[in-house]
């Protein structure tokens, strides 16, 4: 894998950082070990690190909170939000339901506690275990429910998710890969060379055919990271993320073997056949073989080569 910025020394990590370092550790230790697979699936986890170390407690609250499910209330909407969290595999995978909950859960809580990094939750009075230099992968984490405002902010934003998702007309429950997506306008050619669609557009959208992008907010510490506005009917406008990656092992030969994947595409033509074409490898959890030696370049080489001079 290839990392970008990471953060400072001595200071809180994190998230996409914490849980890097914590999935690499744990298959450290693992029977398996590490191998090119191993290594590739690491991107495909999509754990979310924030509800590993919150969501507990965030039901916890919810249980202690007075009122009815449902009701037009601030509590009776957090209630509602933790119905589908209590059921949600914790993880930003196709089929996962409630991460959406989630999602506009914690940019709210970031919103309100952010610290140098708009990423951490710095402020310790959120924290049962505050910030600790000796432990920076492990620390902060969860959330000190003994204090009144921290029980108060939790439900707020519980209530203020469920109204946005409501307003965007998003369902709490829906998987994810009915929520969020890449749709872009194909010309009709390009749309018949790419794989096979991952589900079927409304009639609306016969030309804006719509990827399922499985992962999620970064900030939220999903390694398969990518940050999407919520708009009307889901995430459609993703911003940023994950792009390029690579995956790298070495066996006898001279070439190294390498793994990649381009996860926005390489074209800005919407009538290259290479327009989408990595984007729907990337919804599928695939990987392009890069080619690294010279035979291995002839070999995949398109068109005819080209010498620009100044």
């Amino acid at each position: 894998m290839v990392f970008g910025f990471l953060g400072f020394e001595n200071r809180q990590q994190q998230l996409r950082t914490r849980i890097g370092h914590l999935m690499v550790a744990e298959q450290r230790r693992s029977a398996e070990g590490f191998d090119l697979g191993t290594l590739k699936s690491l991107l495909y986890r999509h754990r979310v690190h924030a509800a590993e170390l919150v969501l507990d407690d965030v039901l916890r609250i919810c249980a202690r909170t007075p009122g009815v499910a449902g009701s037009d209330s601030p509590a009776g909407r957090a209630k509602r939000a933790c119905d589908v969290l209590r059921a949600w595999d914790r993880r930003a995978d196709h089929e996962s339901r409630g991460i959406q909950v989630f999602t506009e859960f914690w940019r709210r809580i970031r919103a309100e506690l952010g610290s140098e990094f708009t990423s951490v939750v710095g402020d310790p009075s959120f924290w049962t275990v505050g910030f600790d230099q000796a432990a920076p992968l492990t620390t902060p984490r969860g959330i000190d429910v003994a204090v009144a405002r921290n029980r108060e902010r939790v439900v707020s934003a519980l209530s203020d998710a469920v109204l946005a998702l409501d307003a965007a007309g998003v369902a709490l429950d829906a998987p994810w890969r009915d929520v969020q997506f890449d749709a872009r306008e194909l010309s009709a050619g390009v749309r018949e060379g790419l794989a096979p669609r991952m589900n079927e557009p409304s009639a609306a959208d016969r030309m804006e055919e719509r990827l399922p992008i499985h992962g999620g907010d970064g900030n939220m510490g999903v390694y398969g990271a990518i940050s999407a506005a919520l708009r009307e009917g889901g995430y459609s406008a993703i911003q940023s993320g994950t792009s390029y990656v690579q995956a790298v092992t070495w066996d006898d030969s001279e070439c190294p073997i390498a793994d990649t994947i381009l996860a926005h595409s390489q074209s800005s033509d919407p009538d290259s056949p290479h327009y989408r074409d990595q984007t729907a490898l990337y919804a599928a959890k695939q990987w392009v073989r890069f080619p690294f030696c010279e035979a291995e370049i002839a070999a995949e080489q398109i068109g005819e080569t080209q010498v620009v001079e100044e």
